[in-house]
């Protein structure tokens, strides 16, 4: 049993046609222990439907509705890293995401594992995102193209967020203790 607990927070809008292909990846999954967060805006019944039966069906998704003061993408994940278990990892993913193999999230956890053993701080996990059309590959994205597993120190980081670098949602991983610093998206830079 993994002493990291992961959630995945996924922001949805009418989006039931696709997430199939997410929802699918998740459960093929070789590493079960696991949750996702459904953070659904303004969607219709069908939609709304359709992800309450995914919770039904297996226990480890849960869906609950974007309050209605809060609208967008930016809400719904500030929104999720509220309620989701203080405890928790956690990743974003959209409707349109997927996991490319059942060894995804295992090599994931190994990785948070491995560093949280080596090193007594580390708050932000940054991974390679690989962008996807028609089965074709498009790009390939991260917070550093130049390198392969660094950890930076926190001006690091501001400097190469300074200069451009900006990490794809859904391959950054947030820790609990970062978490505690800010819970919340700036909606200034939509």
């Amino acid at each position: 049993m993994s002493k990291i607990n992961l959630t995945i927070i996924i922001p949805t809008l009418n989006s039931y046609k696709i997430i199939g292909k997410l929802i699918s990846s998740l459960k093929q999954q070789k590493f079960k222990e696991w949750n996702v967060l459904f953070v659904d805006g303004e969607s219709i019944k069908k939609h709304k439907s359709y992800l309450k039966n995914v919770c039904r069906q297996d226990k480890r998704f849960k869906y609950v509705h974007q309050k209605n003061n809060t609208k967008g993408i930016y809400d719904a994940m500030s929104y999720g890293m509220k309620i989701v278990d203080p405890r928790h990892w956690i990743i974003f993913m959209g409707s349109d995401d997927y996991f490319p193999n059942k060894l995804s999230i295992s090599k994931l956890i190994e990785v948070l594992e491995e560093k949280n053993n080596k090193y007594d701080i580390f708050d932000v996990l940054f991974c390679r995102c690989v962008y996807i059309n028609n089965n074709k590959r498009i790009r390939v994205s991260s917070f550093s193209e130049n390198s392969f597993s660094r950890i930076y120190t926190n001006i690091e980081i501001r400097k190469k967020l300074f200069w451009g670098s900006s990490p794809p949602h859904q391959g950054t991983v947030l820790s609990p203790s970062v978490r505690k610093i800010n819970q919340k998206f700036s909606n200034e830079y939509k």
